[in-house]
C-alpha cells in the first residue's frame, strides 16, 4: 500500500468513526454509508474500498457487522452491554 493510500485509508477510517461518535445509533449498508455518512467521499472511494475499510473496523471491534437473512450487511456501533 502506498503512503498516499495508507493516508486516505486512515482518513476514511477517522471519518467513519467520527460519524459514529456523532451518531451512535447509526447503522446502514455500505451503500447508505457512502451516501449519507460520507457524502464528500463518494467520488474518492470505491465501494470495494469502503467495504474493506468497514470490514477491517469490524474485525478490530470498532464497529459491528451484522449479516441479515437476505445476505445484506449492516454496519453500525458495536453492541455494548454496559459493563465497559
Amino acid at each position: 500500500m502506498s503512503e498516499n493510500a495508507a493516508g486516505e485509508s486512515t482518513a476514511l477510517t477517522n471519518e467513519i468513526l467520527g460519524y459514529m461518535e456523532r451518531h451512535p445509533r447509526a447503522a446502514d449498508r455500505a451503500e447508505g454509508i457512502a451516501q449519507w455518512w460520507l457524502p464528500s467521499w463518494r467520488a474518492a472511494v470505491s465501494p470495494a474500498e469502503l467495504r474493506s475499510c468497514l470490514d477491517e473496523l469490524a474485525l478490530e471491534g470498532l464497529i459491528m457487522r451484522h449479516v441479515l437473512v437476505d445476505g445484506s450487511v449492516i454496519y453500525g456501533a458495536p453492541d455494548h452491554d454496559g459493563s465497559d
